[in-house]
């Protein structure tokens, strides 16, 4: 059951992860972008590069979901290493290296396409489609489903909905959460390629104070850029219907044994067709 309305936690991104993220990080060496790069060398120069130290430098804070360790303000912004909640100076380097050496239990790794998080076209959706799509949410006072809402309130018990609230303020919003029943995140990134809707498969969202503090952590894997947040509703609910009643299932392909949708023909991560059955 998915809420029609509730508050998205906060994603901590693994500064570790790669491909590297779209955060706005250019070569040391080269100054050419390093979003995308499949390892921590600069493809252009094939020079090293350290995340952390860029990160380090980088001003205004990137949107990290880094917080003070003092109070807990968002550090995201900050044009300095002081907290202006409670005036305590902190060093971002510090809190980074912190982080990179929590145990972030992601499995085994899996080869992404490099271009998964690149915005290939623009969003489609906003929220305000009236009457509301199928995108599999439910009225958090009655569990009726909002499809086919002609105004901002569920059909059914008249209970006032704000989609708005939905994909928060974040830049990158989690969607993990909304995937159709028996659609797992290794299917719900194929659907998700194939409709152009980029993504990243991060570490984890915080639930608590930092490390040095007792922090917890609960692995969320999957997020997309927030004007995107509608359409990955859209392609995941779409997908999550075509497959209904398919005997097929999904199935591994011959080339390189990634798991794909049963409805897909051909294989999104490296476009091998599908043995026929």
């Amino acid at each position: 059951m998915w809420p029609a309305v509730r508050v998205i936690i906060p994603v901590v991104l693994n500064i570790s992860q790669l491909p590297v993220p779209d955060w706005g990080l250019r070569c040391p060496h080269c100054d050419m972008p390093l979003a995308g790069m499949p390892e921590h060398r600069c493809v252009h120069c094939g020079q090293p590069f350290s995340v952390s130290a860029l990160l380090a430098r980088k001003r205004p804070i990137p949107d990290l979901g880094l917080v003070c360790p003092e109070c807990g303000y968002l550090l995201t912004g900050l044009t300095e290493e002081r907290c202006p909640e409670c005036g305590c100076p902190f060093s971002l380097r510090d809190i980074l290296d912190e982080q990179s050496t929590l145990d972030f239990d992601d499995g085994p790794p899996v080869t992404e396409p490099a271009d998964a998080h690149v915005r290939k076209r623009a969003p489609t959706f906003t929220g305000k489609e009236r009457p509301l799509p199928q995108w599999g949410l439910e009225c958090a006072a009655c569990d009726h489903p909002l499809a086919g809402a002609l105004a901002d309130a569920c059909p059914h018990c008249g209970e006032p909905f704000d989609l708005g609230r939905l994909p928060g303020s974040r830049d990158w919003v989690e969607v993990g959460e909304y995937l159709p029943a028996g659609m797992n995140v290794a299917l719900a990134k194929g659907v998700l390629y194939q409709g152009q809707v980029p993504y990243l498969v991060v570490g984890s969202v915080r639930t608590g104070p930092l490390q040095s503090t007792g922090a917890r952590y609960v692995r969320i894997p999957l997020v997309v850029p927030r004007e995107f947040f509608f359409d990955a509703l859209e392609c995941l609910a779409t997908a999550g219907m075509s497959t209904i009643g398919r005997s097929t299932g999904e199935w591994q392909c011959p080339d390189c044994e990634e798991q794909v949708p049963g409805n897909f023909e051909t294989c999104w991560n490296c476009g091998a067709a599908r043995l026929a059955i």
